[in-house]
């Protein structure tokens, strides 16, 4: 291990809030990355547990990590976008989750993809899906998904594994229709590209800034689980509705409004792309099949741990604690 360099090839990015349980193991994972070229910053958000504390130290042994510290919690997208905004302006970036894990190799294997194409803007591997004890979850073709704790689901059609390629149109629709997402947000980013987008948004989030990249340039993927993504009951996966969007805008009371909020954005994505005729044809028809889904209608109408936006808030009130009690 070397002290960060003025101006690293990586930077991190790690917004947390309340995060004792598992910040060390993450931050741990970095400090052993076979790719050393980096800066990490933590961009803690006004915790009110260990995390401070937990990152402080780790801070002293690592020269390669930075803390700040938010005076109030603003929320965790915003905060998302605080930590890219507040990294080092190195080439390349990536976000970390506080509470997932990374392989030794995560860094170096996506630096070679990126660096191997110029024009390439994200570089992901597979996501692997583990529980609170780091124990793998089984994975279901027919559902399309990895099954937790209770049977509850978590949805990841594996669709852009062998990366995303193709003219701009034909890359956008491809990142619409999947459900692949952990992988890919918590990829390795070209920052040229991604200053380019509108990064984390509540109306649109990750969906929305991985099509804004695809319309910037293609994707390449590594056959390899280099990312564990953790399913565990204190993740957002296990939240009411209205509990998320509290935590997710930092605005208390905040109420979601219907997803076809997302749509002048998704708009907006492709008209600023300035496509040639034929492959904006193509995207605008990939926003109107995407907004218009059956999965989209399904969300609105039936609850489910994927009802964000839906009229009908979820059946259950004990989720959490009845998996945190599974999982003990």
């Amino acid at each position: 291990m070397t002290p960060h360099s003025p101006t690293p090839r990586v930077a991190v990015g790690l917004p947390v809030y309340n995060g004792e349980d598992y910040l060390a193991q993450t931050l741990e994972d970095f400090s052993a990355q076979t790719f050393d070229d980096f800066e990490l910053l933590v961009c803690d958000n006004a915790s009110t547990d260990a995390t401070a504390a937990i990152a402080q130290a780790h801070a002293e042994r690592d020269p390669r990590v930075r803390v700040v510290r938010n005076d109030v919690n603003i929320g965790s997208l915003p905060n998302f976008n605080r930590a890219f905004h507040l990294a080092a302006d190195a080439p390349y970036f990536t976000w970390s989750a506080h509470d997932d894990r990374r392989g030794p190799d995560f860094l170096e294997r996506l630096v070679a993809e990126l660096d191997a194409d110029p024009a390439a803007v994200l570089a992901y591997g597979r996501a692997a899906f583990v529980d609170a004890a780091d124990r793998p979850l089984p994975y279901d073709p027919a559902r399309q998904a990895f099954i937790g704790a209770n049977g509850t689901l978590c949805v990841d059609d594996r669709a852009l594994e062998g990366g995303v390629d193709g003219p701009p149109g034909q890359r956008f629709a491809r990142v619409l229709v999947s459900t692949m997402q952990n992988s890919l947000t918590h990829g390795l980013f070209r920052r040229a590209a991604l200053e380019k987008t509108s990064l984390h948004q509540f109306y649109g989030t990750d969906t929305l800034l991985l099509a804004e990249a695809a319309l910037l340039g293609p994707f390449r993927y590594v056959d390899a689980d280099l990312f564990r993504w953790r399913f565990h009951a204190g993740g957002t996966s296990f939240m009411e509705r209205d509990e998320w969007a509290e935590r997710e805008t930092g605005i208390k009371g905040f109420r979601p409004g219907l997803p076809v909020r997302a749509l002048p954005r998704y708009l907006g994505a492709v008209a600023r792309a300035r496509l040639g005729p034929r492959e904006a044809a193509k995207a605008y028809a990939a926003v109107g099949r995407y907004m218009c889904s059956g999965d989209r209608v399904r969300r609105l109408l039936v609850p489910g741990p994927h009802n964000y936006f839906g009229f009908r808030a979820w059946p259950w009130e004990s989720r959490s604690a009845e998996l945190a009690a599974e999982q003990r």
